[in-house]
């Protein structure tokens, strides 16, 4: 290690040592508070002399404790150079979030995605030339690159993590230990794993101090100063929200994290409000893991629920003119904005778009015409049921209930004729039957979304949805004689006599599978039934498209 290496290693060690000095208990508030003007001056300085996003991480802890632990600043001066410190070394980790290294991609901010960076296309076994950019003021102010790193497999931060910090107490921010490893232990290391350390990071570090500073460093009549703080933040971050590949999983998760806290705030509102609106009408939204639902539940609804506008904004894009005269794929992509629309719904609180059922009723009924939109729409009542009122339910209960029963009774009408095929058929020739086209996989995949949707009808408190005690057996497995007559109990007995080993192609038999399932749980016993929330956590796999 040679003498510039050593005093890098030295001035983490300081910097980790003043952090933890800040952080102890036996430090008072009053103490801070005095030394308030002298830290921030420290902490600019630093900022000036040391680029690495590890030193960029200290840095940041420790105005993190500042804040949380010391009272904000009366002095107008003090308080203007606490805003500009923030704005600072936020920026900069922002930056090192995103910044290019010798296997970086660089993102392409029109058309949403990334490319190799043309001065880096070489070997990956070769050893980065310069994998940390310098971090001045003057570059964050006149050259932002929003750029990302090649998809490489994650590793943790170094240093770990410690709690976040409440005002009150002595919680902690982040902590970043210095790295001790020795220039050996660091060759052992695959070079793009070590690329792709810095952004770990500074993106954990900034998920779990960046919301604080919004709540403690401004107030409420200086909302361009947070918009400006966050929308410098955000263009670094968004390149990583659009990578779902499993190797960059933790910097999706940490600026999915960084997001979600952000639009808590609705002076904030403005920095993340078109970039989160573009990003939900993407084709791969529904890219997500399932850990990440519950994270884009709050964001959309955040997006929609504080601003009438934004909802009304959203159904006037589903305009399902004719169905008859739209393409393909003018169709699927109305499938895509239903599947949206339920999202939304199920994002909200309980009957929190009663306003908007005539509109949302309207459009479903527009797009009841065609086998590629009718699954979503089927999934839009599903989730209706869950989120509205017995009084709102009103309005579309007689199209759910004569959808439901009409689309059972073709599936009954297909499972006829395939058992009529397979049975007439010889067993010399087997073959013959295995070419037998049941329906259509569109086909197929209204029957399974009727089919939960009967379920979540079942499954319904009575006073939820009294409406449903009027039909209620069509669905059930036996009447009140002990006779087997409804639509359900004449599936079940079809799928039985059903050989699924003879059914092609292959996605259309694993669809089949999901009905007979799905039918299966509804004909039994009702106290083995799933509960609603069992049903809520069901629908979140059901939007995913992994």
């Amino acid at each position: 290690m040679d003498d510039k290496d050593a005093g890098a290693v030295r001035q983490k060690y300081l910097l980790h040592f003043l952090y933890k000095f800040l952080s102890s208990s036996h430090q008072s508030a009053d103490i801070l508070v005095q030394c308030y003007p002298e830290i921030l001056t420290f902490l600019k300085d630093c900022h000036q002399h040391l680029s690495h996003p590890e030193s960029i991480c200290l840095l940041t802890s420790i105005l993190h404790v500042l804040v949380c632990r010391a009272s904000s600043p009366v002095d107008k001066k003090t308080r203007r150079d606490l805003q500009e410190t923030v704005y600072l070394l936020c920026v900069s980790l922002s930056m090192a979030a995103g910044v290019t290294t010798s296997h970086g991609y660089v993102w392409l901010q029109r058309n949403k995605v990334s490319v190799p960076h043309p001065l880096t296309m070489h070997s990956s076994d070769s050893a980065p030339s310069s994998p940390v950019r310098s971090f001045s003021p003057a570059f964050i102010k006149n050259s932002p690159s929003f750029v990302k790193e090649e998809e490489e497999t994650p590793t943790p931060a170094p240093g770990g993590s410690s709690p976040p910090v409440s005002r009150e107490t002595s919680a902690e921010a982040p902590s970043v230990a210095p790295s001790t490893s020795s220039s050996s232990a660091t060759l052992s290391v695959p070079v793009h794993q070590q690329l792709q350390m810095p952004t770990i990071q500074a993106l954990a570090v900034l998920s779990n101090v960046l919301s604080q500073f919004v709540d403690y460093v401004y107030n409420g009549k200086e909302q361009d100063k947070v918009i400006s703080l966050l929308s410098a933040i955000l263009y670094h971050v968004w390149p990583h929200l659009y990578d779902h590949s499993p190797e960059r999983s933790l910097c999706y998760d940490h600026s999915l994290s960084l997001l979600t806290s952000l639009t808590e705030f609705p002076v904030a509102r403005k920095s993340w409000k078109k970039d989160t609106t573009e990003y939900f009408l993407h084709p791969n939204f529904f890219s997500m893991s399932h850990a990440s639902v519950d994270s884009w539940l709050t964001i959309i609804d955040n997006l929609m629920a504080h601003d009438d506008g934004t909802m009304k904004n959203f159904l006037s894009k589903i305009r399902p003119a004719s169905l008859q005269l739209m393409t393909n794929t003018q169709l699927t992509k109305m499938a895509g904005l239903l599947s949206r629309l339920a999202f939304v719904v199920f994002a909200g609180e309980f009957n929190q778009y009663k306003d908007n059922i005539y509109d949302i009723q309207d459009k479903l009924l527009e797009c009841i015409g065609s086998l590629v939109t009718l699954p979503q729409v089927l999934l839009c009542y599903q989730v209706m049921l869950l989120r509205f009122s017995p009084k709102s339910l009103q309005l579309i209960w007689p199209t759910v209930a004569s959808e439901s029963v009409r689309i059972l009774q073709l599936l009954l009408k297909d499972l006829q004729q395939l058992a009529t095929v397979q049975a007439v058929t010889s067993s010399e020739n087997r073959e013959c039957s295995s070419s037998y086209s049941f329906s259509s996989v569109d086909q197929c995949m209204v029957y399974c979304r009727a089919c939960h949707l009967v379920h979540t009808m079942l499954m319904m408190p009575t006073e939820r949805l009294p409406q449903f005690q009027h039909v209620r057996w069509h669905f059930e497995d036996t009447v009140d004689d002990g006779s087997n007559q409804s639509v359900m109990n004449g599936i079940i007995k079809l799928f039985n006599k059903i050989d699924m080993t003879l059914i092609t192609p292959k996605q259309l038999a694993t669809i089949l599978r999901d009905i007979r399932l799905i039918v299966r749980t509804i004909t039994t016993d009702h106290n083995q039934l799933l509960h609603l929330s069992d049903i809520e956590e069901s629908l979140k796999l059901t939007f995913l498209t992994k």
